[in-house]
């Protein structure tokens, strides 16, 4: 004989609300600056919980000045780590030109997840930059949900996840 104990509904729904994620901005509280007279550069390194970063913001505390920079990053520790180039750009602020909107962004060109981010200034034959803070900026994501009355169940994984077997179940 067939019998039925119960039926569950199983009801999968999705909604996205927002097709950009929400940017986040937030202080990098920890960097090491180090200066090579020889290259005649600044290089500026700090560590993150790889965090999707999509830029930097640089705020030295010098007024007037026009510096290349380039950003590069790794997953790797160490000295000999090899490093993969993200972006160049220009970092400038002059306030002696009345109207010039100073550039401190360093787009990184989209969602970067790296352990290490290091960044180089070229100086040439000015005196260092000194960096007052770096900011980051970053995606964030969240889901939201607005439970029914009733009990509630969530399913999260890949289609072609298997069920995990424990040994909690005969403890």
């Amino acid at each position: 004989p067939f019998r039925v104990d119960r039926l569950e509904w199983v009801v999968r729904d999705e909604r996205v609300l927002a097709e950009r994620p929400v940017l986040a901005q937030w202080k990098i509280a920890e960097f090491d600056v180090q200066q090579d007279e020889r290259a005649k550069t600044s290089r500026i390194e700090f560590t993150t919980r790889r965090q999707p970063l999509v830029a930097l913001w640089l705020f030295p505390e010098d007024r007037n000045f026009s510096r290349r920079v380039t950003v590069s990053a790794t997953d790797e520790a160490g000295t000999n780590a090899s490093w993969l180039g993200l972006a160049q750009a220009s970092l400038t602020r002059i306030e002696a030109a009345p109207g010039h909107e100073p550039q401190l962004k360093l787009d990184l060109g989209g969602p970067r997840r790296f352990l290490r981010y290091r960044i180089t200034i070229s100086n040439h034959d000015n005196p260092p930059l000194s960096m007052a803070s770096i900011q980051a900026e970053a995606e964030t994501w969240e889901a939201l949900f607005f439970p029914p009355s009733g009990p509630v169940s969530l399913y999260y994984g890949g289609s072609f996840a298997t069920v995990p077997q424990y040994d909690i179940g005969a403890v």
